[in-house]
Order: structure tokens, then sequence, then C-alpha cells
């Protein structure tokens, strides 16, 4: 892989089945349909792909269907950030060996942590 994907690349929404797994049959459909009417690669599990909201089975099963289907993984972007460092680790070796481009390796804060509200100057007490 010497060269990135470029052109236009369309972020995949992730298709649900009934049972809330991935549907990786429409996943793959649509991502064809996109390949065949004008887009250059594909961005699956990203932000728009729902990827901090599936296990990591299912990315990895997503990524397997992918390449199992036949889409051009060296024309597409996937995730692989999670918010443990086993599963980051873990989905950066599967789409390396898939033979996909990724952001880049992230590990991400946990996502209900927020900074601490300021604190009030010295000498102002907050009201009660």
């Amino acid at each position: 892989m010497t060269d990135l994907p470029h052109g236009v690349l369309a972020a995949l929404v992730t298709p649900f089945t009934e049972a809330l797994e991935p549907d990786t049959k429409t996943l793959i459909a649509h991502g064809r349909w996109l390949l065949n009417h004008g887009c250059n690669g594909l961005v699956m599990l990203a932000t728009a792909g729902e990827a901090n909201s599936l296990s990591l089975r299912q990315r990895l099963g997503m990524i397997e269907a992918a390449g199992a289907a036949g889409l051009p993984l060296s024309q597409m972007i996937i995730g692989g950030g999670s918010c443990a460092l086993d599963e980051a680790v873990t989905l950066t070796k599967a789409i390396a060996d898939a033979g996909a481009y990724m952001f880049a390796f992230r590990l991400w804060r946990p996502l209900a942590y927020r900074a601490a509200p300021p604190s009030p100057p010295v000498g102002i007490q907050p009201r009660r």
C-alpha cells in the first residue's frame, strides 16, 4: 500500500438487522452501489458508521465481511479507535491485515468523561 485512497470517498452508515446486528449484506450492497456510481472509495466504521456503539466482535465482523465480499479494501479507510487499549490494538491489526487504511491509531477517552467545571475565583463563594 503506497497510495492513500483518493477521490470521492463515501462514508458508509451502518445498517442494522431487526436483531440489532450490523446488516453486512445491506452494507456490502450499498458499498458496491456507491462504487458503481462514481465513488472512488469507502469509509467504514468512522463517526457516520456508529463505530462507538458497536462491539469489537461486530466491528471485526464488518471488516471480515467487506474483505470476503471483495470490496476494494485498498480503497477503503476504516476507523479503528476504541476506548479500550486492547480493542484499539486488535482493530488496528485487523485493518492492517485486511489491507485497508486507517485514520490513525486512536485510543478514545471514555465519552462520558467531561472536564470539571471551572472553580470560582478565589474569595468568591458559589451560591447555595
